[in-house]
This record gives structure tokens, sequence and C-alpha cells, in this order.
């Protein structure tokens, strides 16, 4: 399932691996993901992280392992939060660092290992 175009919109195409999206305060998630107080699972934040990192590389990539992910804050979408996805890594290694962040908030570390 594909989570661009619904849940979130890349809002800056980056040179260097960092993508700046919005979230959509209105997708379904977050009607059964805590309706009174909507929060992003940690889940998408790791699905949404594979999906730019298929992006950045041009081409489908299919998440084989997780050796680190630390979740550091809530991520709430109100307001069409922004977010930063900072990618490193890449095909050389089929393992990719992923900070999920803001100006003012790291709100999860992932290391990722894809084919």
């Amino acid at each position: 399932m594909k989570l661009e175009g619904s849940l979130f919109t890349v809002i800056e195409t980056p040179d260097s691996g960092v993508y700046r999206i919005r979230l959509n305060p209105e997708h379904t998630i977050y009607k059964a993901h805590f309706p009174e107080l909507p929060i992003t699972p940690g889940v998408i934040l790791v699905r949404i992280g594979v999906e730019l990192l298929g992006r950045m590389l041009g081409r489908k990539v299919r998440l084989v392992g997780a050796p680190n992910i630390k979740f550091t804050a809530p991520v709430y979408p109100e307001g069409g939060k922004e977010l930063d996805y900072v990618i490193a890594g890449g095909d050389r290694q089929s393992q990719a660092t992923i900070l999920v962040k803001d100006s003012e908030t790291i709100y999860s570390k992932q290391t990722l290992r894809y084919e």
C-alpha cells in the first residue's frame, strides 16, 4: 500500500537525501489511531521512510530488516505537520539510516536493511 499522495505529500525534493513531507491530518489512519488525540504510528514512520528511500533510489524497495529503530517523540499530525526525512546510505550496502525530524525535535532514528 502506497502512502504517498494519501497520508503524506512530498513538498520539497532533495539534492542530498533530505525529503520534506507534509502529513494529511484527515487521513483514515488518524481516525482509528486515537481519534481524540491522533498520533502517527511508528510503523507508519518507518513505511514512509521506505517509500522515500525507494524514491531516492529510483526503484521499488522492500524492507528486510531493521537492526535499530528508536522513536524519541510522538508525531501529531495536526495542522498538516511537516517533517524532514534525512536519508543516508543507499545501494552500496542495502542499508540506510533515516532521521525523522523537524527544526526543533528528532522523532525517530532508523537503520533499515532493504533489497
